[in-house]
């Protein structure tokens, strides 16, 4: 059976947001991560905000 997939995009370096919202829907963090039981995320944008601005 596959898991559900979770799509997560821009972050612009909003990186407690991103961890409070993976939180939100479930995931644990684990080892350098997160992972959910019954779930993945797949990243589709920015990580980090390239323009030198936040």
């Amino acid at each position: 059976m596959s898991k559900a997939v979770d799509l997560v995009g821009d972050i612009h370096g909003h990186s407690v947001e991103f961890e409070q919202l993976l939180s939100d829907i479930g995931y644990e963090p684990f080892q350098k991560g997160y992972r959910h039981s019954e779930r993945n995320f797949i990243m589709v944008g920015d990580l980090i905000d390239g323009s030198g601005s936040n």
